[in-house]
């Protein structure tokens, strides 16, 4: 038909005599499109074009380039014409054309900037922050809405494959989280993206288990940053100005991360001076939130922290009730600083940290024994942003900890349960980098870092035969120098091509050599209207990964797994990953996700997949993950109400030790859905529904014998690995969220009804029993029974805030 057209086409031409004149107008020095640029075609003997706006000289025809930077003239009887191409921040150019009957005279034109000197405009404002709390009245839903859009078209601005999430402050809300506004747990309804059971807050990206995700405060890597053994993440909301998930290839400026990359950014102060403030109060915790922007906005601070009072409430309903076993003697806090300043016109001074910290000091009558333990993570940085050579640059050291200390308390006598044994876990990250801010498409950055791990206590085994075991006490350090750079450009003005290297060396390390590279592109095209397709390829390195419990058994309380360090030993992860996507844009802020991935994942430590008894054996093979999948979203952002609406089609799969079986983080199904109604201004109500298939388990048997002196111990037998599932899981979740305005003061409060439908969604996997614990003769179909800890019953949780 195409062809059939020209045919046509052509002699038609010929018989008007008209031809066309086309062309792209050029930028000379990065041969890139210049759309905007106004096109001015006048017929020879018209005179000379002044310098002013020659669309009002007689005769003229006036075109503007477009986003490809092509313009195009038809219907041209043939002729002498002059071209005059303007456009501000660039010199004019000026030149000749003939046009020899119907010909199609192609002209592009290239321009040279021009520097254009300005009086100086100073302006003051404040940035787009998701995590922004809003007004309750109509004018303040708008704010939140056009804040949520905002982000969105951050997100497709900034970053290239359609698989990057934002988080805002509405989507925490919507996600009904636990007690309190928490950023993990309303990631977890997300496609892509579940957990093992509703007390964890972990995030299992892709099939991945959670060290794989890794979670970047300010760009400084955190290592397990959770709460209450990891019922709650640990990082106050107050404090966050944004939040990102990259589940794909990753940004090329981050590393260290397999799965995924939470970016977590701190917000910035608001306000004209005064003193802006936010307090909340749940079952879970008392929080607050304080900013202030100072010297006419060139400086600001932000500080926001909250505390669980569980411990000071049980310690009254114990004295309350005169029974002691009601006490828990367990705490966490958790403080975020910011602090910004201007340097002058071109330079500023960023500082920002978090501390967070988990304590119990005493008994949890069924959990420990009488310890005391704390464990948390410590982080900061300083960056210096300034002009170097003619480029924007940042400039950062950045610390980073996680501790925790395990010691016994004295016991009066001893009683059956889990032994407290004394033990200690580090992970620190020290590094010093420097960045290029974009610039012509261009970006690049160094670092220099050195990574610690340490582990001393109880020697975690696959099979314990006594209580008393070896001090393990692996410990080891690995100092890296890494460079990246990355060009973004667009051919054809439909099309965004961001193409990185990474580069990272130094010590050799298990899998990976003395340097790796961690090469990664993405592509991006518009189709036409509000709707693209992406895709991409990439790789990523991680060193740092934590021993999943499995069939281990550490008779110690635990407040995190076993953290290990790449070298010759532990193998670096070394993760290749390819993504393609199409994302719609359609009717009142709706937008339709549907994505595809698949994930290979080299030197994951596993324990033995052997079954049997294990004792003596290796602490963990090194396995290979394959992870593939589907995504699918509907979501409505704006209007009175929004909804969100998710499935996940996957598998995960691990192989090691000629074994091959389900990963324990592989759920085939997943649905995810929220919604919320503005029934009145100040009033809305929501829901959230989760249902998934069961995630797999190996099966652990274990029983008590005795040994040579008489005391007992314990024998531990592992079945076939991954073979079995939990029950599937389903959760429906509601919240009732009342504001209203006071003196100047948003009072909020919130009801959540968690599990309505009182289901028994069995928690975390404990053991199974049957046949004598395996013995000689068992057969597989002999009854076995599975143990698993007793999920969330139905609960109905409160909560308020009050901003000022």
């Amino acid at each position: 038909m195409a062809a059939l057209a020209l045919l046509i086409a052509i002699p038609a031409a010929a018989q008007t005599g008209e031809g066309t004149i086309s062309g792209s107008i050029l930028d000379a020095q990065r041969a890139q499109p210049i759309p905007g640029a106004r096109v001015v075609l006048l017929a020879e003997g018209a005179g000379a074009l002044p310098d002013g706006d020659a669309a009002f000289i007689p005769g003229a025809r006036v075109a503007v380039s477009g986003e490809d930077g092509g313009y195009r003239f038809t219907g041209l009887p043939a002729g002498r014409y002059r071209l005059h191409v303007t456009r501000v921040g660039y010199r004019s150019s000026t030149l000749g054309v003939e046009l020899r009957g119907s010909a199609d005279s192609r002209v592009s034109v290239s321009l040279t900037v021009q520097a254009i000197a300005l009086a100086p405009v100073r302006a003051q404002g404040d940035a787009p922050q998701p995590f922004a709390r809003r007004e309750v009245d109509e004018a303040g839903q708008q704010a939140a809405d056009a804040a949520r859009l905002a982000a969105e078209r951050l997100r497709l601005r900034e970053y290239v494959p359609t698989d990057v999430h934002a988080l805002t402050q509405a989507d925490v809300l919507e996600a009904v989280t636990l007690g309190e506004p928490d950023v993990f747990r309303a990631l977890q309804r997300i496609p892509g993206v579940s957990t093992r059971d509703d007390y964890t807050a972990e995030l299992w990206t892709r099939g991945a288990p959670w060290d794989q995700t890794r979670v970047f405060f300010d760009g400084v890597p955190l290592f397990n940053p959770l709460h209450g053994v990891g019922a709650f993440s640990g990082v106050s909301p107050g404090a966050v100005g944004a939040a990102w998930l990259h589940p794909g290839v990753l940004p090329t400026a981050l590393g260290g991360a397999a799965a995924g990359v939470l970016d977590l950014r701190t917000r910035r102060a608001t306000g004209e001076g005064r003193v802006n403030g936010l307090a909340d109060l749940s079952v879970v915790g008392a929080g607050l939130a304080l900013d202030q922007r100072v010297r006419d906005g060139r400086a600001g601070w932000m500080v926001a922290g909250r505390r669980t009072y569980l411990d000071a409430l049980s310690a009254g309903i114990a004295r309350a009730t005169n029974d002691d076993d009601l006490y828990i003697p367990y705490a966490f806090w958790d403080v975020a600083a910011r602090a910004d300043l201007r340097l002058g016109e071109s330079a500023a001074l960023e500082a920002s940290g978090l501390v967070e910290r988990d304590h119990v000091r005493d008994e949890v009558p069924g959990v420990v024994e009488r310890i005391a333990a704390s464990w948390g993570n410590t982080a900061g940085r300083v960056t210096l942003s300034a002009p170097l050579g003619g480029w924007r640059t940042r400039h950062t050291v950045s610390v980073s900890r996680y501790a925790a200390d395990v010691r016994d308390l004295p016991r009066p006598d001893y009683e059956a349960g889990l032994p407290a044994r004394a033990s200690r876990n580090r992970v620190a990250h020290l590094a010093l980098a420097g960045e290029v801010e974009p610039r012509g498409g261009w970006s690049g950055g160094w670092e220099l870092s050195r990574l610690a791990a340490g582990y001393r206590g109880a020697a975690p085994v696959p099979n314990p035969r006594a209580e008393d075991r070896p001090l393990f006490s692996p410990a080891r350090s690995l100092a890296m120098g890494a460079a990246w750079a990355e060009r973004r450009w667009n051919p054809d003005g439909r099309t965004t091509l961001l193409a990185g290297l990474r580069v990272e060396g130094g010590e050799a390390v298990r899998g990976g050599g003395p340097v790796r590279l961690a090469p990664r592109l993405t592509g991006r095209v518009q189709l036409g209207g509000d709707v693209s397709l992406s895709a991409g390829v990439g790789r990523s390195w991680q060193y740092t990964q934590a021993l999943q419990a499995g069939g281990l058994e550490i008779r110690a309380f635990q407040a995190s797994h076993l953290w290990l360090l790449a070298g010759e030993q532990v193998p670096a992860i070394r993760s290749d990953v390819a993504t393609a996507g199409v994302e719609a844009w359609f009717g009142d802020g709706w937008i339709a996700d549907l994505d595809v991935y698949a994930r290979r994942s080299a030197g994951v430590a596993v324990p033995r997949p052997e079954p049997g008894t294990a004792a003596g054996e290796a602490l963990f093979s090194a396995s290979r993950n394959d992870a593939a999948g589907m995504e699918l979203s509907l979501r409505r952002l704006v209007g009175r109400w929004t909804v969100s609406a998710g499935y996940t089609l996957a598998r995960s799969e691990l192989r090691a030790d000629g074994y091959r079986w389900p990963a324990p983080e592989d759920r085939r199904h997943t649905l995810d859905a929220t919604t919320m109604v503005r029934a009145r201004p100040g009033l809305r109500v929501g829901a959230a529904l989760t249902a998934a298939s069961g995630a797999s388990f190996t099966r652990r048997f274990s029983e008590q014998i005795g040994d040579e002196g008489g005391d007992p111990a314990e024998d531990v037998r592992t079945g076939d690995p991954g073979a079995e599932r939990t029950p599937e899981y389903l959760g429906v979740d509601l919240l009732v969220d009342w504001t209203r305005r006071f003196r100047g003061w948003d009072l909020n409060a919130y009801l959540q009804l968690r599990n309505v439908l009182g289901r028994d969604n069995p928690a975390r996997y404990s053991g199974s029993g049957s046949c004598a614990q395996i013995g000689p003769g068992c057969q597989p179909q002999d009854r076995v029974t599975d143990q698993f800890e007793p999920g969330l019953p139905r609960l109905p949780l409160v909560g308020f805030r009050v901003r000022f």
